[in-house]
């Protein structure tokens, strides 16, 4: 509880970047903890420092269901460079172009996508989500075309 209240603190306490606490710290099925804000989420796991999930990524992280879901718990915080900015979680990254919807980078696109350069390669930013096709494929649209796997 005490790395929580030091995380909002550091982001700004309530009237920061998180806001105020919306339901009580629950545990997730991978062992870690968090808490939900009106514009976040503080989480931990382990004896690894606690991360923040703020502003578009927290919102693209909620779409994808939040810890529950695909992306799992937050593992950095957010990392912006010269065109966007990424953060990841356990189950993968969400990535944008400048201020444009964070998009979901998972599994075997994510390892395809990272040994073509990643954002830096000839595939660019994403600019859809990593999705499964109906033949059990998944794919994913970047700025430089698309990596089905």
């Amino acid at each position: 509880r005490d790395e929580v209240v030091r995380a909002l603190i550091r982001t700004g306490s309530v009237t920061g970047e998180l806001g105020y606490p919306i339901g009580h710290e629950h545990h997730s099925s991978s062992g870690g903890l968090t808490q939900h804000f009106e514009k976040g989420a503080i989480s931990k796991r382990g004896s690894a420092a606690s991360v923040h999930v703020s502003g578009a990524f927290a919102a693209a992280w909620r779409a994808a269901d939040a810890e529950h879901g695909v992306l799992g718990l937050p593992t950095k915080v957010a990392w912006s460079l010269s065109r966007g900015s990424y953060q990841r979680f356990e189950g993968g990254e969400l990535w944008r172009i400048g201020t444009q919807t964070p998009r979901r980078v998972t599994g075997t696109i994510l390892t395809a996508w990272k040994a073509a350069g990643g954002h830096v390669g000839r595939y660019g930013y994403p600019i859809g989500d990593t999705t499964q096709r109906s033949d059990g494929q998944w794919q994913c649209a970047f700025e430089g075309g698309t990596i089905v796997a």
